[in-house]
């Protein structure tokens, strides 16, 4: 199953509690293809790092998937090759894992 990345975005707001309401599409958009061998995600130092008032929630997300997905911004650039990804179920937990964990240290 194909997922957008404005709906990984908002399943990472959503567990860190706040950031914009990211609308889900309506209809799905073909997302690039993906390699025959998914490498292991490299390992994030972000979970282990507090958010303090240097580190706002966008930075963090931005670290997360960064570090786990390789997508270099979060910024929408209406460009589907740079707005849609396909990810692995493994990695997303992690990522949303991270998130959680970058909540939590954060209050």
């Amino acid at each position: 199953m194909t997922k957008s990345i404005i709906n990984d975005i908002a399943i990472l707001y959503e567990a860190l509690g706040e950031g914009p309401q990211v609308p889900s599409l309506r209809s799905p958009v073909a997302a690039p293809p993906i390699p025959s061998k998914i490498a292991p995600a490299p390992t994030s130092k972000v979970a282990s790092t507090p958010i303090g008032p240097a580190m706002s929630t966008d930075e963090t997300l931005e670290d997360i998937v960064r570090d786990i997905f390789g997508i270099k911004t979060l910024k929408v650039r209406n460009m589907d090759d740079l707005d849609f990804y396909e990810v692995h179920v493994a990695n997303l937990k992690k990522a949303l894992e991270q998130a959680y964990q970058a909540g939590r240290l954060s209050n």
